[in-house]
């Protein structure tokens, strides 16, 4: 049999135990019902960018691909924000071709395929370290199912593109380290693809490759002569030149993706470890909770469950004097920095300790044992040792979690399978034991990642949408509002489903839950105190409030509000009566030192009446801030029910009250409360009810902490006793808090400051692919606002001539116009693109000139 067809059958012999353990390890899903798409990230992120990347894909091929799109939040760069989403992932050209009404199913076939593709690229790569074909297939099997990919897969699909490429770029090492090729053409389109999806994968990729490349290069080869040292520089450059022009494939992604982050919200959030001992020791807990989950998935507190097979490996490895091994080195190395707190936050981008590179830990542990599993048997004291620590982590597992039937059930299991391994690995037919001992092993690891706590499992299958419901709630969320046909641009702030909504069912939305945020944006919700945390996590920019000024600022028609019914808020859209169009003028600005040094609510009533920049205008009157009547503090008084005062701040149960009388609000529809210095001293994440709005709270400690203590809350629904209106701040769970005060404001939108707005509007306005027209007539110069994020992408022209586009109201642009009739036009181009485009030409251009000298090479050699 040829070399060509025994692969083919080793890849049909995979794809036949793939289908049977994915088969086993889904089945609750179809007995559930349920889709794949959790209703947490996938909800909220991955499967509307699916259905928008397949549109965008239909769009490119007819030209009208747009590079911004205020679909995307409140309008964002289409590259930096979805590049890491699957804009450059060759799957989702699936989407593309797939019906909108399939497009659940074809996210979840696109899922599975990621899976299958992990376990094939494991194969490519440990082929060339271990020849049985079996082994191989069980080791491709333990590393596309295993737990981490299971939980991190499910749970956002992009953490699982990495596991596809790693192997494959080993491989290019590989080739090259062994002088095998002179162009490693595998290293160079895996770089490729990798660098379409987003660079946050990359750099992970690329820093484990560096480590793999010092290992296998430099391990065993110290005492060896100048020449080796020699060749050893000489590869290092030619892969890293190789590895360059694979990056560089895809710098037409690479570089606005980068350019995006650097503009994002996220490079504020860098961990600063408040001692040294934090950067390299995590809490005890992490530690106990790994120890807990060893062998016994338990994905709520940790996703570093090896299979049995790679503990039999390990325990080998260390009792076998004469085992050496790269594998060996590199095992032991990433156990070491899997616990250090500073490795984890590294491959966060110096954020959080992140779990998302954990996928490398087991992809050693994995071939160590398969190298292992093929050249030695368990002698019997391994053998003992085996099923000695085995049962001891079982055990240990079973007393952490209590005994009940699920954990008794799930701990039977294992030790079934444990003490049926040492047979397996010692029979004369090992080959096919082992296999099938792998293959029981994932199914039942991911069975039980699935299954229902009765039965043993973590019960992750509840964490996800019923099957054919998801797109139907996104239309049905769309369906509650009306399209104003004689408003040429609106928004609509929705969030009773999906946060990214407006990508699946095409209008312009408000909230905003991307990896990649617009700092400009991000900076107006924390100047403002929009959100955090209100109806939402603090992170999340998740809709307006209902607060007048604001929605009227951003072009807002219809927007979301609440009654509340039994304890619980339920939503209803309201039409704003104070919409603004997309571009209309001021005729005087204010500071932004003078704008922050109000409180949040005059900051909010200053947006209409004044224009904020961060630097002055020669042509434009600066304006005083002067205090206004429909912005006033209230008196009130509380009445606490279960409320345990202490000291350090005050603790409340389920059972626990506040209700806020109103000592002069007869008038008002609706109040704003404010709380000073609010702080959660309980871990974890609380929940309370503040009027007809929740609001979210988290520990300082919290990794997702965002360093907020300061809430307003828009209270829209007031209830009335004994002549005085009330609201009531309910309590969901056990907590404590600390609090520094609170402050209520009525506050009413001025409709004369509303109309002075709109009397000098951007008129014949069209909005087309990248470019935003329009014309208006000014008695003298003034500010034209527009409400979209301020990005350098942005060029603004009057009459055709370039003019200065303005950061404006802390997060948007403005232009300076003069007196008179003028023409107004605003281009969009993705910052980087350009430079990108360049890059990925030379980077093309250069791997045709090698590949063609190598052809001539090639033929000249015969």
């Amino acid at each position: 049999m040829s070399i060509r067809n025994l692969l083919q059958k080793l890849y049909f012999k995979y794809t036949y135990l793939f289908l049977l353990c994915i088969g086993v390890i889904f089945i609750f899903f179809p007995l559930k019902r349920a889709s794949l798409i959790g209703d947490g990230d996938s909800f909220n992120q991955l499967y509307p960018a699916f259905i928008y990347v397949g549109k965008y894909f239909r769009d490119l091929l007819q030209g009208a691909a747009p590079q911004f799109d205020f679909r995307l939040g409140l309008g964002e760069d289409v590259i930096s924000t979805l590049s890491s989403y699957g804009l450059g992932d060759p799957l989702s050209i699936i989407g593309a071709i797939v019906p909108l009404k399939y497009s659940e199913a074809a996210y979840g076939a696109v899922m599975l395929i990621k899976y299958y593709l992990c376990g094939a690229a494991f194969i490519t790569y440990a082929k060339r370290y271990v020849t049985t074909h079996n082994f191989l297939l069980a080791g491709a099997l333990m590393y596309a199912l295993s737990v981490y990919a299971l939980f991190r897969g499910l749970g956002f699909w992009m953490f699982i593109n990495p596991m596809i490429y790693f192997p494959l770029i080993l491989t290019g090492i590989d080739e090259l380290l062994r002088k095998e090729k002179r162009v490693s053409w595998v290293l160079i389109f895996s770089l490729f693809i990798q660098t379409l999806n987003g660079f946050y994968y990359l750099y992970m990729n690329i820093i484990l490759a560096v480590i793999y490349y010092l290992i296998m290069g430099l391990g065993d080869n110290f005492g060896k002569d100048k020449a080796y040292w020699v060749f050893w520089l000489q590869n290092a450059v030619v892969t890293g030149i190789q590895a360059i022009l694979g990056i560089g494939l895809g710098a037409v992604s690479l570089l606005p993706s980068i350019l995006g982050y650097l503009n994002s919200s996220r490079t504020g959030r860098a961990v600063i470890f408040e001692k040294i001992s934090d950067a390299f020791m995590f809490d005890v807990s992490f530690y106990l909770n790994n120890l807990k989950c060893l062998l016994v998935p338990g994905i709520w507190e940790s996703i570093m469950t090896i299979p049995l097979v790679v503990l039999a490996g390990i325990i080998i490895v260390f009792t076998t004097r004469q085992v050496h091994t790269p594998f060996k080195q590199l095992t032991i190395l990433f156990i070491i920095l899997f616990g250090i707190p500073a490795v984890g936050s590294l491959f966060n981008g110096f954020s959080d300790s992140t779990d998302r590179w954990y996928y490398a830990v087991s992809f050693w542990g994995i071939m160590l044992s398969l190298v292992v599993m093929e050249r030695y048997v368990l002698n019997k004291k391994q053998s003992y040792l085996f099923i000695l620590v085995s049962m001891a982590a079982v055990l240990f597992n079973l007393l952490l979690s209590g005994i009940n039937v699920g954990s008794v059930f799930r701990s039977i299991g294992f030790g079934i399978l444990i003490l049926l391994l040492p047979y397996a690995w010692n029979h004369k037919k090992r080959e096919q034991l082992l296999l099938a001992a792998v293959c029981l092993m994932t199914m039942f690891n991911g069975w039980l990642v699935f299954a229902p706590h009765v039965l043993g499992g973590s019960g992750y299958t509840w964490g996800f949408e019923a099957k054919n419901t998801v797109l139907n709630s996104m239309e049905a969320s769309k369906a509650q509002i009306t399209v104003n046909e004689d408003k040429v641009f609106e928004r609509f702030d929705l969030y009773d489903s999906s946060l990214a909504a407006a990508l699946a069912t095409d209008y312009y939305g408000t909230t905003e839950y991307f990896s990649i945020l617009n700092s400009y944006v991000s900076e107006f919700y924390q100047a403002l105190c929009i959100s955090p945390g209100v109806r939402s996590a603090t992170w999340i920019l998740k809709g307006l409030d209902g607060r007048a000024e604001i929605l009227s600022l951003l072009s807002v028609s219809q927007y979301m509000d609440f009654h509340t019914r039994n304890g619980e808020a339920e939503s209803y859209v309201k039409e704003n009566e104070a919409y603004l169009p997309l571009g209309f003028t001021y005729d005087g600005w204010i500071s932004r030192e003078d704008f922050d040094s109000l409180n949040a609510v005059q900051k909010q009533e200053s947006l209409l009446h004044s224009v904020i920049l961060d630097a002055p205008v020669e042509n434009i009157a600066q304006t005083e801030i002067t205090g206004a009547d429909s912005n006033r503090e209230l008196e009130y008084f509380m009445e606490y029910e279960n409320i345990e005062m202490g000291e350090d701040g005050f603790r409340v149960n389920t059972e626990s009250r506040i209700r806020v009388y109103l000592a002069d609000a007869a008038k008002l529809e609706n109040v704003y409360i404010q709380f000073c210095d609010f702080k959660v001293l309980t871990g974890g994440v609380h929940e309370m009810l503040v009027g007809n709005k929740n609001l979210q709270l988290r520990n300082e400690n919290d990794p997702y902490f965002m360093g907020d203590n300061e809430f307003l809350v828009n209270v829209t629904e007031l209830f009335e006793e004994n002549g005085r209106k009330y609201f009531d701040i309910i309590f969901w769970e056990d907590s404590q808090f600390s609090l520094g005060e609170i402050k209520l404001y009525g506050h009413e939108i001025n409709p004369d400051i509303v109309e002075a707005r709109r009397a000098n509007a951007l008129e014949a306005v069209t909005i087309e692919k990248d470019k935003i027209r329009g014309s208006i007539e000014l008695e003298e110069s003034g500010l034209l606002f527009f409400s979209i994020p301020y990005s350098k992408g942005w060029r603004g022209f009057v009459d055709g001539k370039e003019t200065e586009v303005l950061k404006a109201n802390v997060g948007f642009l403005a232009l300076e116009i003069g007196e008179g009739k003028h023409e107004v036009q605003l281009l969009y181009e993705t910052p980087g693109l350009k430079a990108g485009m360049l890059c990925s030409m030379i980077s093309l251009v250069s791997l045709a000139a090698i590949f063609g000298y190598e052809k001539k090479r090639r033929h000249n050699s015969f």
